[in-house]
């Protein structure tokens, strides 16, 4: 069985002092609105395990699928797990885009 994926790859990095304001909020509804455009419905990404940003992707909808232990080292030499997150967007939402 011959199975077509297509999938867009994108990095997104918010500097500290943006986060709160509700910009990442709306970033992450622009990516979604243009995947559905696009007829992606699956998304899926990658974030420091335990961190603001992976609960942030949880409170969008997002549930974790996994994570890698030590995958990055921050700029101090510190090791970070990686936490996948995935979100499959509603038929609801692709009515709206």
């Amino acid at each position: 069985m011959m199975t077509t994926q297509m999938h867009m790859h994108m990095h997104v990095h918010m500097h500290l002092h943006m986060h709160g304001p509700g910009i990442g909020r709306l970033l992450m509804a622009a990516l979604h609105e243009a995947a559905l455009e696009r007829g992606r419905t699956l998304m899926l990404l990658n974030t420091r395990h335990g961190g603001r940003p992976e609960r942030f992707y949880e409170r969008l909808g997002y549930r974790v699928a996994g994570g890698i232990p030590g995958f990055s080292i921050d700029a101090e030499g510190r090791c970070h797990g990686t936490a996948t997150l995935y979100r499959e967007l509603s038929a609801r939402e692709a009515a709206l885009a």
